[in-house]
């Protein structure tokens, strides 16, 4: 590639030519490492998140693996922190300067695995391509960046990398309608994961319970974060909106919606038809086999969503994402940039924040299973239950409860200084403010008061 360093300015006139282009191949080896198709790359300093497909390194087996990755390109040494790895840890490369320059002698950048929380300003993400995924249930379809797998060999390896069963004797045609594709079949209606009988084949008969493999799709996208879109439509057959995302309530706001969803907006069945649940905004008649609007789906505010209906919600652009949550239903995990809980006191403190019972009596279990949960959450809320619902630490969280995460602590110090600086007040001011000083000392006063002098000097 073209190497273009600087514009044509003092500065680049005095330097030398060999000493620009020199510099310019150092910047341009730094850069290379987060071509589209690394197997590893490091993110900017201070960004937490992994450009699309790719996702953070959290073990000390791959963690090292990046190290001796980026050892050749970099002579970056690896540091073994305490801790073999989970969903608290980081594998991170140190002191990255803003262009993401690193330098292990002369600025001590390292590669190391450390807890997330450790996490500081000028460390940088380190980053896996992730080159199978599994895809959205019933979709038909493949997430942004990767694409439908159609060869069976190419079906047979994304198989064994996600750890599931190739099962060559389905592979066929079986429904004319469909296209084939490599999909994973029977998974669990409410987890959507794969069950002891599930297999992956290339076949057309793809039906509810079932979800594409998918093969990540040409170059990956440069950008550091995750684009969340404004408007997304619910999990099915659930009455609830993604975290990060709020109901609708506005019919305006719904309108403007059903729009960028290309949803027809009937403002005609807005209202209240039942007393069950709140008025929200939502489409009707979802397909089941594509889990997409049809041609027949229509979006309005009203509180009569049935089960084939999905919520349309919206970004939640202020970001307040709550200190506590309850995850997803059945999932034995928390979601990005939240922790489990282990610690019975912290499991009732998080308990009265939830408004939820806790059951000291339920605690049990041992090994890294034992977490806080909440038991027999509403199905289609995946809200506690008034009189059922309990919170306990136990390894015993079924398919009907959820895990209660603690968002991770994500601060972390700034380089410049703020806008203005803090006013500092003292602990015990005096009662009320004393004079201004003389410019001078006086002199000590007499003890007592003299008499005015006499304009003449006396015998």
């Amino acid at each position: 590639p073209i190497c273009v360093c600087w514009s044509v300015s003092s500065t680049s006139i005095a330097m030398p030519f060999l000493a620009r282009l020199f510099l310019c191949s150092l910047f341009a080896l730094a850069t290379r490492q987060a071509a589209a198709q690394d197997p590893f790359y490091y993110s900017m300093p201070g960004v937490k998140q992994c450009r699309e497909n790719y996702l953070p390194i959290r073990n000390l087996t791959e963690c090292k693996r990046a190290s001796q990755y980026f050892a050749k390109r970099h002579d970056l040494p690896y540091i073994l922190n305490v801790g073999a790895g989970g969903e608290d840890f980081a594998c991170i490369v140190t002191n990255v300067f803003a262009d993401r320059r690193v330098n292990a002698m002369q600025w001590k950048s390292r590669v190391r695995l450390t807890g997330v929380t450790a996490i500081k300003a000028r460390d940088s993400m380190v980053c896996k391509l992730v080159k199978y995924v599994q895809g959205e249930t019933k979709a038909k379809e493949c997430p942004a960046g990767y694409a439908t797998i159609t060869d069976t060999d190419v079906c047979e390896k994304a198989a064994g990398a996600l750890g599931l069963t190739y099962n060559a004797a389905k592979n066929g045609h079986a429904y004319k309608s469909w296209a084939q594709v490599c999909y994973v079949n029977y998974l669990h209606w409410t987890t959507n994961k794969a069950q002891s009988w599930s297999t992956v084949q290339v076949n057309s008969n793809h039906y509810e319970n079932s979800a594409f493999l998918c093969q990540i799709n040409g170059a990956a996208a440069s950008t550091e974060s995750v684009v969340k879109s404004n408007f997304i439509l619910s999990y099915a057959y659930k009455k609830f909106c993604p975290l990060g995302y709020v109901e609708i309530k506005n019919p305006a706001v719904c309108k403007k919606a059903s729009e960028a969803l290309v949803i027809k907006y009937d403002a005609s069945k807005n209202g209240d038809s039942s007393y069950k649940y709140i008025p929200t905004c939502f489409a009707t008649y979802i397909d089941n086999y594509t889990n997409k609007p049809s041609k027949w789906s229509t979006a309005q505010v009203n509180s009569g969503h049935s089960d084939q209906s999905r919520f349309i919600c919206a970004l939640n652009k202020q970001r307040n994402l709550p200190r506590i949550i309850i995850g997803r239903m059945g999932v034995d995990a928390c979601p990005d940039g939240y922790r489990t809980i282990t610690n019975a006191n912290a499991c009732t403190k998080a308990a009265q924040t939830l408004a939820v019972t806790y059951k000291a009596a339920y605690n049990g279990g041992s090994g890294s299973q034992a977490v806080c949960y909440v038991s027999y959450l509403d199905w289609a809320t995946e809200k506690p239950k008034a009189g059922s619902s309990t919170a306990q630490v136990n390894s015993d969280h079924g398919e009907s409860g959820g895990y209660i995460c603690h968002r991770r602590s994500t601060a972390a110090p700034t380089r410049t200084p703020v806008k203005k600086p803090k006013k500092i007040y003292t602990k015990n001011p005096v009662p009320n403010p004393t004079r201004a000083p003389v410019p001078k000392p006086t002199r000590a006063p007499v003890p007592k008061p003299t008499r005015a002098p006499v304009p003449k000097p006396t015998r």
